[in-house]
């Protein structure tokens, strides 16, 4: 799963435990590793939650 799609649920209030119930193949350690890689890269993850909600 892209990063930006995690931040943009997450940006929409979903919380760590929502994700991970809801996608099972994530662990703890993936969330703590795409939320470090948007903190590294947030002009361009924001950039493509941007380019993805004008779809």
């Amino acid at each position: 799963m892209p990063v930006w799609t995690l931040v943009a649920y997450h940006q929409q209030g979903s919380p760590d435990e929502e994700l991970l119930a809801n996608y099972p193949g994530l662990t703890a350690i993936d969330l703590s590793v795409a939320w470090h890689y948007y903190e590294q890269n947030t002009e361009q993850i924001d950039r493509e939650i941007a380019q993805d909600n004008l779809i």
